[in-house]
């Protein structure tokens, strides 16, 4: 009997292995019996493995329905009769419904097989994206009551001072979801942490009246996270496309600041200045990353910061529709060089 007959309809890597099977037991390396045997034991695990999947599938679901329907209908409650709860209250229920999402996020994690540490094995990425959006939620419901307890045990001027607490909290959750659950959601929830952490202690000592303070900030968050934060969080190519996102988005304000507005003239020389230096700054570090093999978004970096770069410098000389159109004609070229050094870098590393 030959063995691959006997899994005619499966996947093309099954067919490919049952036909070296077949070959073996041909050419005699296989006696028929163990070939029997074999294909035996490959159809049971695959059995195994595809209910494992579909347990495991329905437990994800019934968290995610489970979460949604706790939030939405705690939300929907709440709506109707918040106003009437008293400060304690509000923080009691927030900080509850935060200490329940967190302790089953951190129930499914340990119940883990060989424990959280193995949340990041190929095989939990139900379990691990379960415990990723629950830990996200617990840290954002964490951050809301922590500054909802500010803003009602403390004076407004001191509560301003204190906020910064709440993102915080939140940022340290999402931390740890990243280290034993790593994945897209708690990747974005690091990113949004951080800012928001970062922003909450400016405006803590009073450094956010200036318009160019928050844009800068960013910018050098966003500088943090694509050359530090990416050798941890993962997938690195989602926090290089996020961060350079964040940073083009920064340079554009400061780029166009103008005495005014809440800007004296020395301000906005600054802004000005620091706009030009982290733009030129992302467009050469993006060229460099790109050229020796980096990931797709260092290649939007140079291309979209060139455009911006001329486009805003030069709008004021050139006319906005002249510049719009230089600007215009740069990301065409710049993207074609890029392309094409970059299939170079790719061949050249490819040879022996």
């Amino acid at each position: 009997m030959v063995p691959s007959a006997q899994v005619r309809d499966g996947s093309r890597e099954d067919r490919l292995w049952q036909a070296a099977l077949a070959q073996l037991t041909s050419e005699g390396a296989l006696a028929p019996e163990q070939a029997d045997g074999l294909v035996a034991r490959h159809q049971q695990i695959e059995h195994d493995e595809q209910l494992h999947n579909r347990r495991t599938a329905v437990i994800e679901l019934i968290g995610y329905l489970g979460a949604a329907l706790t939030i939405g209908g705690v939300a929907a409650i709440t709506s109707q009769v918040w106003s009437d709860f008293s400060e304690f209250m509000q923080v009691l229920l927030i900080g509850a419904l935060a200490v329940m999402v967190l302790v089953a996020a951190t129930l499914i994690a340990g119940f883990t097989p060989g424990g959280a540490g193995q949340l990041a094995v190929p095989g939990q990425a139900a379990r691990r994206r379960l415990v990723g959006v629950l830990g996200i939620v617990g840290a954002g419901l964490t951050t809301a009551t922590l500054m909802l307890a500010t803003d009602a045990s403390l004076s407004q001027s001191e509560a301003d001072h204190w906020y910064w607490i709440g993102p915080l909290a939140g940022l340290a959750i999402a931390g740890v979801l990243s280290r034993f659950a790593p994945g897209v959601v708690p990747t974005l929830g690091v990113g949004g942490f951080l800012g928001g952490t970062v922003l909450a202690v400016l405006a803590a000592f009073g450094w956010m009246e200036s318009e160019w303070v928050a844009p800068m900030a960013l910018m050098a968050v966003a500088a943090f996270a694509a050359l530090v934060l990416v050798r941890w969080l993962k997938p690195a190519i989602l926090v290089e496309a996020a961060a350079i996102i964040v940073w083009l988005q920064a340079s554009v304000p400061l780029l166009s600041a103008e005495p005014g507005w809440g800007l004296t003239s020395g301000e906005a020389a600054l802004a000005l200045w620091v706009g030009r230096i982290g733009l030129l700054a992302l467009i050469a570090l993006g060229a460099v990353k790109f050229t020796r093999g980096g990931n797709w978004p260092w290649a939007i970096a140079v291309a979209v910061g060139s455009a911006i770069f001329v486009g805003v410098t030069f709008a004021e000389a050139l006319g906005g529709a002249l510049a719009m159109t230089i600007a215009g004609i740069v990301l065409i070229v710049v993207a074609l060089l890029m392309l094409r050094t970059h299939r170079r870098s790719r061949q050249h590393s490819a040879q022996p």
